[in-house]
């Protein structure tokens, strides 16, 4: 052991200053601990570090993967624990914008942690966790309460058979094959939903995600979403049930309630008395 400090008070047993830009107390080996700091009393601490402008502990690492500053902890405790009232209390940044180009072949990770039981744990009164960006997770998802989504519709996405993008709003039907494309005839049974993200409603969850495949779109299948309709044939009233129109990828009042089983697409949340436009629907696909 290059340096010992022992201490019976409150009183620091090594103590390292530099009033100007160096090291107050600098640990260094090749292959064992450069600073190692022990406490045995129930609210003691090891290594404390305090700062009023700077960093309190500072850690570099420049080997590939290996942390800067670990924490392990073998008595079921806490290895790393940060605590802040107003900025984050564990901060994390790779330092790097990563390669946009490879999702997953990140160049450098912020905060990484690994527990037989738990990674990191996080509590707080408004989030436990803040993740501002795309989250992946390669395991299971376990919800012990309710998942609040802020957007409208449940959609999937599908083959569209146009080589172009298909409008949001459109009413789209069943193509031979599986693919879809927007509607084109009254009552039409084959007709599957309306694409999202029309107005200011975006789709909450979208299934069968399959990477950037081209001509593939999310379609509204349940909840509410924005549809473009025609309120030519017949005014429309909220509440009235809707089937697909004669005029391409729009939706109309089901009058023929005959023609209309099987073809409904769901009901008016608002009133358009003529002319087309888009108009807020729940889907409720009969």
């Amino acid at each position: 052991m290059a340096l010992d400090g022992q201490s019976t008070d409150r009183n620091p047993a090594v103590t390292g200053n530099n009033t100007a830009d160096g090291t107050g107390v600098l640990g260094h080996s090749t292959g064992g601990i450069g600073v190692s700091g022990t406490s045995d009393g129930t609210n003691g601490m090891g290594v404390y570090g305090r700062c009023h402008d700077g960093i309190g502990v500072a850690g570099e690492n420049r080997a590939l993967m290996n942390p800067a500053v670990r924490g392990i902890s073998s008595a079921g405790g806490i290895g790393v624990f940060g605590e802040s009232k107003k900025t984050p209390g564990i901060p994390g940044d790779t330092g790097d914008s990563g390669n946009a180009d490879d999702n997953i072949n990140i160049n450098g990770i912020g905060v990484l942690g690994k527990g037989v039981r738990i990674g990191i744990q996080g509590e707080g009164a408004l989030y436990g966790g803040f993740f501002a960006g795309n989250v992946g997770i390669t395991g299971n998802l376990t919800v012990q309460q309710d998942i609040i989504l802020e957007n409208a519709d449940c959609a999937e996405d599908f083959d569209i058979q146009a080589s172009t993008h298909v409008e949001p709003g459109t009413v789209v039907v069943l193509k031979h094959g599986g693919a879809l494309r927007q509607s084109a005839s009254a009552y039409d049974k084959r007709v599957v939903g309306v694409i999202s993200g029309a107005g200011n409603w975006k789709p909450g969850i979208i299934l069968d995600k399959q990477g950037m495949l081209p001509n593939r779109q999310p379609v509204a299948l349940m909840g509410k979403v924005y549809c473009k309709v025609d309120a030519d044939h017949s005014p429309i009233e909220a509440g009235d049930l809707l089937t697909t129109s004669d005029r391409p990828g729009h939706a109309m009042k089901a009058i023929d309630h005959e023609r209309a089983f099987g073809a409904v697409i769901g009901k008016a949340l608002f009133s358009l008395d003529r002319g087309c436009g888009l108009l807020p629907i729940l889907i409720a696909l009969q």
